[in-house]
């Protein structure tokens, strides 16, 4: 007799909304079911950490940029941005 699991585990990176993997582990196809819900975590996770590591570039770039931008106006009238 086949018995199966349903399992949802959920991945959040930098205190961001969760995403939810959900999924059901058969007794019949055990490893395989166990080997791509290790697969999905490993892609959803990474996705994650290269979003993330995106975004705190941006942040810092963004940052920098600012006191760094060219301004065609004379030095006396800059104005940050």
């Amino acid at each position: 007799m086949t018995k199966v699991v349903p399992i949802s585990i959920t991945i959040s990176i930098e205190k961001g909304e969760g995403e939810k993997i959900e999924a059901e582990l058969s007794s019949d196809t055990f490893p395989q079911d166990l080997a791509q819900l290790g697969q999905q975590m490993i892609e959803l996770a990474g996705t994650k950490a290269l979003s993330a590591f995106d975004d705190q570039r941006e942040r810092k770039n963004t940052g920098k940029a600012r006191f760094f931008a060219p301004s065609s106006a004379p030095i006396g009238l800059r104005t940050s941005v």
